[in-house]
């Protein structure tokens, strides 16, 4: 049937594009294993009611997909890498690899949820991972690099890290515009290259800071 061959057409593809999976961590490999066993069963039952079954799917493979392991900075590491960005988003690069946090919320970040003055952040609940209000306890160092943002950055926007023209970022114009290029500029510089181990935001902490901040504020973790 037309339908059976639809079917077999896209189970072909999607295991020439690598595999039926929802993303590279080990469980999503294992759920992605299951859906496909199912696929095929579902098939062969079809065929032994009569129903035509292109035998190419029954034969898929998943490939197997080695998990990329992102590189934990060193405070002396992050800000080297910081001194290879522009002015303008220097700091985001060391504050946010000091607190942490997803790319979205720093990007999305206004004055109003910032009190430098008790050292605090506060996340609503629609930029916060899993959903939740709560506020997240700055270092001085941070407090320090925040109140500095705040004077160099583009006038007449209450955004924390806007853009140069004052904007808001979002992922693909910062890693076409600012990212790639100065992680480029910084790995041709470094004795261990940072060019494919460090991308946006993730695996981006400094481990002695990250667990700091867990052990003294565990209810302000992000």
């Amino acid at each position: 049937m037309e339908a059976a061959s639809e079917v077999a057409r896209l189970g072909a593809a999607a295991s020439a594009s690598g595999g039926l999976h929802r993303g590279e961590s080990s469980g999503a490999s294992a759920f992605s294993a299951d859906e496909l066993q199912f696929l095929k069963r579902v098939l062969r039952e079809s065929e032994d009611r009569g129903q035509r079954v292109d035998q190419a799917v029954l034969r898929i493979r998943l490939k197997n997909h080695a998990p990329k392991r992102g590189r934990a900075l060193t405070v002396e590491q992050l800000y080297e890498l910081a001194s290879w960005f522009p002015e303008h988003t220097s700091r985001l690069v060391l504050v946010a690899g000091q607190v942490g946090a997803r790319q979205s919320f720093w990007f999305g970040l206004t004055d109003d949820m910032l009190d430098l003055d008790s050292g605090t952040m506060a996340i609503p609940a629609e930029l916060a991972k899993n959903r939740r209000e709560h506020r997240v306890y700055l270092t001085s160092v941070e407090v320090s690099l925040l109140r500095e943002q705040l004077l160099a950055r583009a006038p007449r926007t209450n955004l924390v890290f806007p853009t140069p023209e004052g904007g808001q970022w979002d992922r693909s114009r910062f890693g076409d515009r600012v990212w790639r290029k100065s992680v480029a500029a910084a790995a041709r510089h470094d004795r261990e290259p940072l060019d494919g181990a460090v991308s946006v935001f993730d695996g981006f902490h400094v481990p002695l800071a990250a667990a700091h901040r867990w052990i003294a504020h565990g209810s302000g973790w992000l």
